[in-house]
């Protein structure tokens, strides 16, 4: 669809969480928290989705609803303190090496 042709998704989901230990992991009726954000994701017609994350485990089970997973999110990345917007300008390096945009 031309509709998201211009478009990137993202999730960021990384192992550690201060709250609740990998929380993105935990089973929530017989599904991965992080599963219920994937399905949703799976949605949208477009093959440009990616998982940020340092967490094998959530690189799996993206695998499974066909998300990119070929972005590493560095450890010095993956730190409570650090901001989304770090995350993006990484992401952003390593994107454009891949896609072109008009």
């Amino acid at each position: 669809m031309k509709l998201f042709e211009d478009f990137i998704f993202i999730i960021l989901a990384r192992k550690g969480s201060k709250g609740i230990k990998n929380k993105n992991i935990i089973k929530i009726k017989n599904k991965f928290l992080v599963e219920y954000t994937f399905e949703i994701l799976n949605k949208i017609p477009t093959d440009r989705k990616y998982i940020i994350s340092d967490c094998d485990k959530v690189k799996k089970i993206a695998t499974k609803y066909k998300i990119n997973t070929d972005y590493f999110r560095d450890k010095k990345l993956s730190k409570d303190n650090t901001t989304l917007i770090k995350n993006l300008i990484h992401f952003d390096k390593f994107i454009d090496k891949k896609l072109k945009f008009r």
